[in-house]
């Protein structure tokens, strides 16, 4: 859920910035929060 509501704010806010400061590091960003995801996903089961 905290992370439809992050991609929401970014989504909109997307809008009013033309560049992030650190945007060659989305993709180990990303990397990094699937990574999470699937470690609770795992303690879960």
């Amino acid at each position: 859920m905290v992370q439809r509501w992050a991609v929401a704010a970014l989504l909109r806010a997307e809008k009013k910035f033309k560049r992030v400061k650190g945007y060659r590091e989305i993709l180990k960003l990303t990397a990094a929060l699937q990574q999470k995801s699937i470690d609770r996903q795992e303690v879960a089961a």
